[in-house]
């Protein structure tokens, strides 16, 4: 049984992008760990370099929380993997797909994958600014002391 090259093509290109989608879940997973601050973007400005600075989590809790999103991220890419292959291909791993699906992550992360983790670092920023607000505003109304303006 021969495989036509316009079929062979066709599956090159589809892994490409199956590797780009994988780099833009890496992307959204890595919010989660921008929102708990355990991964950091390095960004220019006085206020986005307090904010790194003013973080009181401990070094292990970090990694336990930057291990579980690493985890997450493998659940969720395996089968994802795993059923793309064997609806592009019948199942047939061939070198070239595992190398195209490397090289779409790699060209995604140092291309768009770049303007996206600034993105998701600004909108965590804001979610974590947003909610400390919302807490301490909560917290004063609660025990009916006056918020400094």
């Amino acid at each position: 049984m021969e495989i036509s090259f316009d079929f062979q093509l066709q599956v090159l290109l589809c892994s490409f992008a199956l590797g780009a989608f994988l780099g833009l879940i890496y992307n959204f997973i890595c919010f989660f760990g921008y929102i708990s601050g355990t991964k950091n973007v390095k960004l220019k400005g006085k206020f986005l370099q307090k904010y790194e600075q003013n973080d009181s989590k401990s070094k292990s809790t970090k990694k336990v929380i930057a291990f579980l999103l690493d985890v997450l991220y493998f659940i969720v890419i395996t089968p994802l993997v795993a059923v793309s292959l064997f609806l592009l291909n019948k199942g047939i791993i061939r070198w070239y797909i595992s190398l195209s699906i490397m090289l779409g992550f790699t060209v995604y992360k140092f291309s768009v994958g770049r303007l996206v983790t600034k993105a998701f670092f600004l909108a965590a920023v804001f979610l974590r600014i947003l909610t400390v607000g919302i807490y301490k505003r909560l917290r004063v109304k609660k025990s009916g002391a006056k918020l400094p303006r």
